[in-house]
């Protein structure tokens, strides 16, 4: 019992200690955006907070499995938006399978890992003429 009081004291601390840290990613879009560069399939971009070192990843909208790492350990300054294009592969370099998505970034020097509410579409690639 007593392990359990100590449990809930301390996850009530480190709830507290986030609130105060506020929104560490905010307007997270999977769609193009003035100011982001356009060409590959799929644009995400949000807003940092705060200045951090980070790593951007997509991961699956239904139990966040790693899909692909867009940046590793990239230093990014706060309160401006950051634009990266997803070419709708996994790290492995196959074609991801159509379907939903998030965006996860991970933020070293606040020690959080943030995942977008807001989904992320990738699409069947379409045919051109002369594939079909």
């Amino acid at each position: 019992m007593a392990v359990l009081v100590l449990a809930t004291g301390v996850a009530m601390v480190v709830t507290q200690k986030l609130r105060r840290e506020g929104t560490v990613i905010a307007l997270v879009s999977g769609k193009q955006q003035r100011g982001c560069p356009g060409g590959d399939r799929v644009p995400v971009s949000f807003v940092l907070t705060r200045d951090d070192e980070i790593d951007v990843r997509i991961v699956r909208l239904d139990d966040e499995t790693l899909v692909r790492t867009l940046a590793r350990d990239r230093e990014l300054e706060g309160e401006r938006r950051h634009c990266f294009r997803w070419d709708g592969k996994t790290n492995g370099g196959s074609q991801a399978a159509p379907g939903t998505y998030r965006l996860q970034v991970s933020l070293d020097r606040a020690d959080r890992v943030a995942t977008a509410g807001q989904p992320i579409r990738l699409e069947a690639p379409s045919r051109t003429g002369a594939e079909q």
